[in-house]
């Protein structure tokens, strides 16, 4: 199947050298601030609900539980990132 993990092996493959440790650092680096400015959007609470305001709106209530515009949008995001990640997974496994 396309999910095997000596498949991806690869991706670990790289020569510890100054300029992969750069990459990776950056990556680091960039992968945590786009995370909290994401959290902005996503969690109640935020100065974000101050600028967009269906942020901090109730959209719906399902089983007693209010779903504010940020979880509506976390839940949202979480699904497609997921989403995406699972085919870059697929597509990575079947090429190798």
């Amino acid at each position: 199947g396309p999910f095997r993990l000596r498949d991806f092996a690869f991706l670990e493959a790289q020569p510890p050298t100054l300029a992969h440790l750069g990459v990776v650092a950056a990556s680091i680096v960039i992968g945590a601030g786009t995370h909290l400015a994401w959290d902005l959007f996503t969690h109640e609470g935020t100065w974000m609900g101050d600028h967009i305001p269906w942020l901090d709106r109730v959209i719906f209530t399902f089983a007693g539980r209010r779903f504010l515009g940020t979880t509506v949008l976390w839940i949202g995001s979480t699904l497609v990132g997921g989403t995406f990640s699972l085919l870059v997974l697929l597509a990575v496994g079947r090429q190798r």
